[in-house]
């Protein structure tokens, strides 16, 4: 299985993180959150891929534009940094 995950391309960037921020600047008291938002976040996509697929799906190749998807590096056989017109394994 082949997985493809582009933030940027609708967006330019991480949505999450940079909502985080821009929430930061009109209530500064969020920022006591920002640990579990960031744990949240990093668990999330692997939990979120096995609940729709199972435990058993072997992911060959993992295409993302973005480190913060580390977990699906991790789960990946081989990965794939994209940025713009070029790719770069990274796994």
């Amino acid at each position: 299985m082949r997985v493809f995950d582009f933030d940027g391309t609708i967006y330019d960037g991480e949505s999450l993180f940079d909502l985080y921020l821009f929430s930061v600047k009109y209530n500064p008291k969020v920022l006591r959150y920002i640990a579990p938002v960031l744990r949240y976040a990093i668990k999330y996509k692997p939990k979120r891929f096995r609940e729709l697929y199972g435990d058993n799906v072997r992911v060959d190749e993992f295409y993302t534009d973005s480190r913060f998807d580390q977990p699906m590096i991790d789960m990946a056989r081989r990965a794939y940094m994209v940025k713009g017109n070029k790719i770069h394994q990274v796994k």
